[in-house]
C-alpha cells in the first residue's frame, strides 16, 4: 500500500502491521512470531501453511505474488474433492457433546461463544462463525440468527425435531402414541406454551419455530402453523351475482424452479394480518377487503400462486382492480426476498374458466405474449375469449405501455374516459358533444342508442360499419378535426396519455410525428372567440345581412331557410348560422364573417356617435348656446 510521505510495505496476518519498506528484517520476525502465535492457537485444528512470502505491496509482478500463487493452487488443489470435516469442526463436536449430556439443548451466542474460547482462547469470532456455520449446514446445531435479540444455538437437533416439531406437527394416527397439538386454524400463546410446558421455556420455543418458519404470529396475536391447517383445496364458489372475476397467476418461469418452501405461510401470514379472513386451508387463503373477495392458492406443484378477485358490482371493479394488484406485488416482494433467483412469469386466468372451474389449479391461464397478439389481431384468446374480459379494462395499462397512441381506445384509463368521453356525453349548446362526434364519423342518430354513453356508442357503430378498430391516436385526431378543439378539457386528456404512454410504433414513428392538429391556429382562435361572444352575437347579430356577406361560403339551404322566415325566428337563424361557422374548416369564410361583425360594430358606433352629437345640438338650443 502505498502512503504519501514514504512507501511501506503491508504484512497480512490476523493484524496490519505498516513497516517501512527499507526495514525487511523487522518484517520477517513480525511474520514469524504471528505465524508461530498460529500455530499455537489452532495446533491440531487447522493446517497452517508454514510458508513466510515478502511481498511488494507497489508490485503486483514481484517474486512475492508470484509464489504466493503457487502455494494458494497447492492449497486449493489439497481441498477440493476431500470429504473429511474439518478439523476444527471435530474438535468442537467433541466439545458440544457433554453440553448435550447436561440436557443443556438450546444455549445464546453469546454462551456459546464464552464456552468455546474457554477451550480454545486464541480463536477468534469469525473462525468461530465459520466453523459454527459448518456444523449448522451439516444438520449437528441449528443456528438462529436474529435482527433483533440475540442469536440462539440449538445443540442437540434430534431432540429438537423428535420432541419439538415431531409433537407439534404429528398427524392424528399419532396420538395414541404420545400427546399432539390439535389441529386448528390459530393458537394462542396459551395454547402453546401448555402444549410445550415439560420442555423448555414456551416462549423460546416459539421464537424457534418462528425462525424456521413453522409458525407464524399475526398483528393480533395469533399463532399460525401452516403444517397443522386443514390440508383439504378449497372448492372455488363464487357469488352468484358477481359482476365481474378475473385472475393472475404467479408462475415459475424455468422448469427445475421452485418456490422455496418459507414462501407461501409468510404469503399466507401477510395476507390475514392485511384483511378479513373468510377461510383458511393448507395451500389457500380466503379474505374479503371491503366488498371485494380475493382467493389466493397454492397449487400442488408449488410452482405457482394464483389469485382470483371478485367484484360483487360495476361500482366495485376499481377496488376489485386494486385488490388483485396489491396481492401480486405482495407475492412478487415475498418471493423475492424468500425465493431470490425465482424467474417469474405473470399470467392471466381466462374468466370463461374462473366461472366454471372449481379449483384455480384447473383454471385456462393465458401468457402475455398471447394477449398481446391476440389485440393486434381480431381481439381474441384461446377459444374465442374476448381479451376485454380477461383484463381490467380502464384499469390495465398493458396495451398502452405496448401500442401507445396505436392502442385500442376501450382501454382510455377511467380518469381519461371522465375527462373525454363524460364530458362529451353531455349536450352542449356549441355542439361540442357526441352529436359532432356522429357528424364526424357520419353516423346519423337513429343508426345507434343514444340514451346511455352515446359518444362510446357512436364510436362503437363505426368500427363496426366499417371494419376498423378506433385508436387513441385516431381519437386525438378527430377531436383535433372538430369542434370540439373547443372543448380543451377532452382534447388535452388525450393528449396527456398520449404523451404519458409515448412509444415508438412498430414503423419506427412516433406519436407526435403521426397525429397532428387538422386545423390550423387560426380556426382555433376564431373557434374560441365565436364561444366568448356567442351570446353577444346571438343578441345583436342580423342574421339575413350575415347571410348576404357570406352567400358563398354558407350553403344554399341554410341561406333559402333564413331569407323565408319570419323576424321572431331571428335567434333561431343567428344560432343556425354561428353553429355553421362553429365546425367550419375554411379560413376564408370565417375571416369575412368577422370582418362583417368588425365592419357591423363599426357601423353601430358610428350610429350612436351621431345620434349622441344631434342630442348634443339640441340641447344647446335649448340652453342658448351654439
Amino acid at each position: 500500500m502505498k502512503s504519501e510521505s514514504k512507501p511501506q510495505v503491508v504484512l497480512v496476518g490476523s493484524h496490519l502491521d505498516c513497516i517501512p519498506a527499507n526495514d525487511k528484517g523487522r518484517g520477517k520476525g513480525l511474520a514469524e512470531k504471528f505465524l508461530k502465535d498460529s500455530q499455537a492457537v489452532y495446533d491440531g485444528i487447522l493446517e497452517i501453511d508454514g510458508s513466510l512470502i515478502l511481498v511488494d505491496g507497489r508490485d503486483a509482478k514481484c517474486n512475492g505474488i508470484e509464489t504466493l500463487k503457487g502455494v494458494l493452487k497447492t492449497r486449493r488443489e489439497k481441498i477440493v474433492g476431500t470429504e473429511k470435516l474439518p478439523k476444527l469442526c471435530e474438535k468442537m463436536q467433541k466439545i458440544i457433546k457433554p453440553w448435550r449430556e447436561e440436557d443443556v439443548p438450546v444455549i445464546s451466542w453469546q454462551v456459546y461463544q464464552e464456552r468455546v474460547k474457554r477451550k480454545y482462547p486464541g480463536m477468534d469470532e469469525e473462525t468461530l462463525r465459520e466453523a459454527t456455520k459448518y456444523l449448522h449446514l451439516m444438520g449437528e446445531v441449528y443456528w438462529a440468527e436474529f435482527e433483533t435479540k440475540d442469536d440462539q444455538i440449538i445443540l442437540n437437533t434430534q431432540w429438537f425435531t423428535t420432541n419439538v416439531i415431531g409433537a407439534a406437527f404429528a398427524g392424528e394416527e399419532f396420538a395414541a402414541q404420545f400427546p399432539i397439538l390439535p389441529n386448528k386454524p390459530y393458537y394462542s400463546k396459551e395454547d402453546l406454551c401448555s402444549f410445550f410446558t415439560d420442555e423448555m421455556d414456551p416462549s423460546q420455543l416459539i421464537t424457534l419455530l418462528g425462525h424456521m418458519d413453522l409458525v407464524h404470529e399475526t398483528k393480533d396475536k395469533k399463532y399460525l402453523l401452516p403444517g397443522k391447517l386443514p390440508a383439504d383445496l378449497p372448492e372455488v364458489v363464487w357469488d352468484d351475482a358477481a359482476y365481474d372475476i378475473k385472475g393472475i397467476s404467479i408462475a415459475c418461469v424455468d422448469e427445475i424452479d421452485i418456490f422455496n418452501p418459507n414462501v407461501w405461510p409468510s404469503v399466507q401470514k401477510k395476507l390475514l394480518d392485511e384483511n378479513e379472513c373468510l377461510g383458511l386451508s393448507r395451500s389457500a387463503v380466503m379474505y374479503a377487503r371491503d366488498s371485494v373477495k380475493v382467493l389466493v392458492q397454492m397449487p400442488k406443484t408449488k410452482r405457482a400462486i394464483n389469485i382470483a378477485a371478485m367484484c360483487p358490482n360495476k361500482d366495485g371493479i376499481e377496488a376489485c382492480n386494486t385488490s388483485l394488484q396489491e396481492v401480486v406485488e405482495r407475492i412478487q416482494l415475498e418471493i423475492s426476498e424468500k425465493s431470490s433467483g425465482t424467474t417469474l412469469r405473470k399470467n392471466f386466468m381466462s374468466q370463461k374458466s374462473l366461472q366454471t372451474s372449481k379449483n384455480l389449479e384447473d383454471v385456462v391461464t393465458y401468457t402475455r405474449d398471447e394477449l398481446i397478439q391476440a389485440e393486434t389481431g381480431n381481439g381474441f384468446v384461446g377459444k374465442n375469449e374476448d381479451v376485454t374480459n380477461v383484463l381490467f379494462q380502464g384499469y390495465d395499462k398493458m396495451f398502452l405501455q405496448e401500442f401507445g397512441a396505436d392502442c385500442r381506445y376501450e382501454w382510455l384509463p377511467v380518469d381519461v374516459v371522465t375527462r373525454c368521453f363524460r364530458r362529451l356525453d353531455r349536450i352542449n349548446e356549441w355542439e361540442e358533444d357526441y352529436r359532432a362526434v356522429g357528424k364526424a364519423l357520419k353516423i346519423e342518430p337513429h343508426e345507434v342508442d343514444l340514451k346511455e354513453q352515446p359518444t362510446n356508442n357512436i364510436i362503437k357503430s363505426w368500427c363496426k360499419k366499417n371494419k376498423r378498430k378506433m385508436t387513441i391516436g385516431m381519437l386525438h385526431k378527430l377531436l383535433s378535426r372538430l369542434s370540439l378543439v373547443t372543448n380543451e378539457d377532452a382534447l388535452i386528456a388525450v393528449e396527456e396519455l398520449i404523451h404519458t404512454f409515448e412509444a415508438k410504433h412498430p414503423k419506427g414513428v412516433s406519436s407526435k410525428e403521426v397525429f397532428e392538429p387538422g386545423v390550423s391556429e387560426y380556426i382555433v382562435s376564431c373557434r374560441l372567440d365565436l364561444k366568448r361572444q356567442w351570446r353577444q352575437l346571438k343578441a345583436d347579430m342580423d342574421p339575413r345581412l350575415l347571410v348576404s356577406r357570406l352567400e358563398e361560403f354558407v350553403p344554399p339551404d341554410i341561406c333559402a331557410k333564413i331569407r323565408a322566415s319570419s323576424s321572431d325566428q331571428r335567434v333561431e337563424n343567428v344560432e343556425t348560422v354561428l353553429q355553421y361557422l362553429l365546425h367550419c374548416e375554411e379560413e376564408t369564410c370565417l375571416r369575412a364573417f368577422f370582418d362583417a361583425v368588425h365592419d357591423t360594430a363599426k357601423s353601430k358606433q358610428a350610429d350612436q356617435n351621431d345620434g349622441s352629437g344631434a342630442e348634443r345640438k339640441m340641447e344647446g338650443k335649448k340652453g342658448g348656446k351654439l
